[in-house]
């Protein structure tokens, strides 16, 4: 289970990026708009990269970041849902995945270490 968060949200970093550059260049939105995206986008990639780091070390706090990440995974994908174009809906299901994922996982209450499923 620990990998599929793992993995879910690297989807989610990589994703948000992808964005976060089509944001940067796209001249459609007015700057307001852009700029909230943009300061979304890059919290959610700090935000999962620095998750990722949490969880492969099976942090005391993992299980937090697993709530957090699947509250800020919702935030993301909702922002991402209100605009038009591929790659903000391809980051909003991305991002709705992994909420899901890290909600199933603070529902059952107990996070399986990496190196526990790696010995396996």
């Amino acid at each position: 289970m620990m990998l599929n968060i793992i993995d879910a949200c690297r989807k989610c970093a990589l994703a948000c990026e992808e964005c976060l550059v089509f944001c940067l260049e796209e001249a459609d939105t007015d700057a307001q708009s852009r700029m909230k995206m943009i300061e979304a986008l890059s919290d959610c990639i700090d935000f999962y990269n620095i998750s990722i780091r949490y969880l492969i070390r099976n942090s005391g706090f993992s299980k937090a970041i697993c709530q957090l990440c699947a509250d800020i995974s919702s935030e993301c994908a909702t922002a991402c849902e209100q605009l038009t174009g591929t790659c903000y809906q391809s980051c909003a299901q991305t991002c709705r995945e992994c909420a899901e994922i890290c909600h199933r996982i603070t529902e059952v209450g107990s996070i399986i270490p990496v190196n526990a499923m790696l010995l396996h």
